[in-house]
């Protein structure tokens, strides 16, 4: 799920497929953009015939998803951005990447991946 504010939330699932707030968005109907308040936006967009992205401005973080294995995540340094996850969290600081989502520091990774499971 990549939220861009409170109103707008995307989510990239298996095929690739997209939800907009939960409600499936056609293929074909990328792309797409929509305001996201305060002067943003996002932009969904197919990449190639296997790669679906997801920009939100004017930070911009780029998703990039292949709808099974492969998700991709491009976030400027100087966004200011707080990030979290299994791509780790950007802040300079190796040790506390592993951070579940229940704020702990997991030090094995398998047991961290776990934690990210649905």
């Amino acid at each position: 799920m990549v939220s861009a504010s409170s109103s707008v939330k995307v989510g990239l699932t298996l095929g690739p497929s997209v939800t907009l707030n939960g409600r499936e968005v056609p293929l074909g109907d990328l792309p797409l953009t929509l305001s996201s308040g305060s002067g943003g936006s996002v932009t969904v967009r197919r990449r190639s015939s296997v790669f679906v992205s997801v920009l939100l401005l004017p930070s911009g973080l780029e998703v990039w998803w292949d709808g099974r294995a492969r998700l991709y995540v491009d976030a400027p340094a100087n966004a200011g951005l707080q990030l979290a996850g299994l791509c780790g969290n950007l802040n300079g600081r190796a040790a506390d990447d592993a951070a579940t989502p229940e704020g702990d520091v997991e030090a094995d990774i398998i047991a961290f991946a776990e934690r990210f499971a649905f």
